[in-house]
C-alpha cells in the first residue's frame, strides 16, 4: 500500500472501488455485523496491518467521508449522509478494533 502525507499527517492511498465497496455494504446505524467487518477488513487489506498503517488507513477512511457527508449535507441529501456517516462510523469501528485490542 502507498502513503502521502499532508499537513505531517500519513495517509493511506485508497482507491475509488475500495470506497465504492465500503459504502455498498449497507452499514446500519445501530451496529456492524460480523459479516460486514469480515468485508471492511478484506477490503481495506487491513491483516497484518501495523499500527502506523492502521491509523493512515483510518486518516484516509475519516478524509473521504468527511468530505462525502459534507457534500451530501450540502444538498440536503439526508439518505447520502446517513449512509456515509454509518459507513464512517462502522469502518472506523473496525480499525480503532484492531488497532487497540
Amino acid at each position: 500500500m502507498e502513503y502521502t502525507v499532508d499537513n505531517g499527517v500519513k495517509f493511506a492511498k485508497l482507491s475509488a472501488k475500495q470506497y465504492d465497496q465500503l459504502l455498498s455494504l449497507g452499514i446500519g446505524d445501530m451496529f456492524i455485523r460480523k459479516a460486514e467487518i469480515v468485508e471492511v477488513r478484506h477490503t481495506l487489506e487491513l491483516m497484518d496491518k501495523d499500527a502506523e498503517e492502521l491509523q493512515a488507513i483510518r486518516n484516509s477512511v475519516v478524509r473521504y467521508f468527511g468530505r462525502l457527508s459534507s457534500e451530501a449535507r450540502e444538498m440536503r441529501d439526508v439518505q447520502l449522509f446517513n449512509d456515509v456517516h454509518n459507513t464512517m462510523s462502522g469502518v472506523t469501528a473496525v480499525i480503532d478494533q484492531m488497532f487497540y485490542c
